[in-house]
């Protein structure tokens, strides 16, 4: 992405008041990335010997399924003072 998640999370963390946490959590998120596309890769490849599109099928699947969790994600109150501070 294009870094929102990774804003999105250091900003959650910040009102959980858990922001000590930050390089776990982000190493943890970067292993299960990592972990899942090379999953994937494999997985990609065993399916499209069978069929070149079925691959592109299953991820058109599973990228419905993460449309509401997507819509379901609450953005954290964030102190627009400090934010507009980073502006000067």
């Amino acid at each position: 992405m294009s870094g929102s998640d990774t804003a999105l999370m250091y900003d959650t963390l910040i009102e959980e008041n858990e922001q000590k946490t930050y390089t776990k959590v982000e190493g943890k998120n970067y292993a299960i990335g990592n972990f899942s596309e090379s999953i994937a890769g494999v997985v990609g490849g065993l399916l499209a010997v069978n069929h070149l599109y079925l691959p592109v099928y299953l991820q058109t699947i599973i990228l419905f399924f993460s449309i509401p969790i997507s819509l379901s994600l609450i953005e954290p109150k964030v102190n627009k003072k400090l934010a507009l501070s980073f502006n000067q």
